[in-house]
């Protein structure tokens, strides 16, 4: 609510993207405790999007010291965890 009122203004953008960065945070926490988890691609993915979302969500924070209005745009780079999944399949096999 806060984002979609005032998202001219820096603190309204520091609000929600931290507030997205606890909770991927929180998300790897959870994953790394969780027992018996069995490893491989769907616990990469999870971890790889927490991460990008993470990285997003900081990338949001500098860039609203910027440009307040272009800050938030920083969060489709999510839209790019697909992507990112198939360049790292792909250097896996060629390993």
């Amino acid at each position: 609510m806060v984002v979609c009122r005032f998202a001219h203004l820096p603190p309204s953008i520091w609000l929600y993207a931290g507030h997205t960065l606890l909770i991927a945070a929180v998300s790897l926490r959870l994953i790394s405790i969780t027992p018996h988890l069995e490893p491989g691609d769907h616990l990469r993915h999870r971890r790889m999007s927490a991460i990008v979302l993470m990285l997003s969500a900081l990338l949001a924070i500098v860039l609203s010291f910027v440009n307040s209005g272009l800050a938030l745009w920083a969060f489709a780079l999510n839209f790019a965890v697909p992507l990112i999944r198939k360049w790292s399949r792909r250097a896996a096999a060629s390993d």
